[in-house]
This record gives structure tokens, C-alpha cells and sequence, in this order.
């Protein structure tokens, strides 16, 4: 069954590849390296430099195909060339909204470029609150582990809890 899935997957890479090294010379520099600036331009941008064929492959993805086997290409792309790592303006725009990991930034742009695709609402608000409390959930967890640690003895002359007496 998952090697069923990992064909048309496997394909849509392959596409998306050769159509980014032999169509990358006719995209218009200015549009390749273009910014966006919010979560609305992201997804107005991609629907600009993808051809009609690519999105066809994408629209016949379930989203979670897309989005977990997008993640460590276009989403590189858009991390990588949308300053998401640099705290560029699409980083800023996701920072006033509480997201602050680049992989999620990417994620929700890959996940709400599905939906539009699809013709499905983006339910952004949704997305939000899903990395908020996966944020919220392992600070807790930290907190957690924190408080559970054996403090380290550092007075000079004593041992802590591992050290050979």
C-alpha cells in the first residue's frame, strides 16, 4: 500500500524538480526572488510561478501528502528563499500572529496553498492555535522535566549524584 503511495509522490518530486531546473530560466528573476510579505501574498506567489500541470498533480495529493512530502522541498524553498530563517518580512508577519518556527511558518503556507488549490476554506485560525498549543504543550513539558532534574553539585570538593567517589 505505501509503495502505491510513494509512486505518485515520488513522481510529483521528480516533476516539480525537472520543472524547477528547465523552466527556471523563463521565470522572470523578479518574480523568482520576490518576498512576500503576509500569508495571502505566500499563496498568491506560489499559484504565480506554478504551471497549471503542477498544481493538476498537487489538486489529486490528499493534504497530507502534500504537506509531508512538500516539507523538505518547496517548503525548504520557501523557508530558505522567503527569509523565514532570517526574520524577513513574511517571518515578522507570522511572529505577530504568535508563530515562530520557520517549519511551522512553512507549514501553513504549504497547508493553506493546498486548501486553495482544493477550494477549501484555509481555516487559518485553526492552524494557528494547533502550533500555539503544540508550543504551549512542550514548554509545560520542559517545565516539567526541569523540575524533576537532580541539580548538579558545583561547591568544589563535592560529588555529584554520577561522579566516581
Amino acid at each position: 500500500m505505501e509503495t502505491c503511495l510513494m509512486r505518485p509522490v515520488f513522481m510529483l518530486l521528480l516533476l516539480f524538480c525537472s520543472f524547477m531546473v528547465l523552466k527556471g530560466q523563463e521565470i522572470n528573476k523578479s518574480l523568482s526572488a520576490y518576498k512576500p510579505v503576509d500569508l495571502e501574498d505566500a499563496i498568491h506567489h506560489l499559484e504565480k510561478i506554478h504551471p497549471d500541470s503542477i498544481k493538476q498533480k498537487i489538486r489529486a495529493m490528499t493534504e497530507k501528502d502534500f504537506t509531508t512530502n512538500m516539507h523538505q522541498t518547496l517548503g525548504i524553498w520557501i523557508r530558505n528563499n522567503w527569509d523565514l530563517w532570517k526574520g524577513g518580512s513574511l517571518s515578522r508577519y507570522f511572529n505577530s500572529l504568535n508563530i515562530f518556527h520557520p517549519d511551522d511558518m512553512s507549514g501553513i503556507i504549504l497547508t493553506c496553498y493546498y486548501r486553495q488549490l482544493q477550494g477549501k476554506e484555509w481555516e487559518v485560525e485553526k492552524q494557528l492555535k494547533y502550533y500555539q498549543d503544540y508550543w504551549e504543550a512542550m514548554k509545560k513539558k520542559m517545565q516539567q522535566t526541569d523540575s524533576t532534574r537532580i541539580p548538579a553539585d558545583t561547591k568544589k570538593g563535592t560529588a555529584g549524584p554520577f561522579s566516581k567517589r
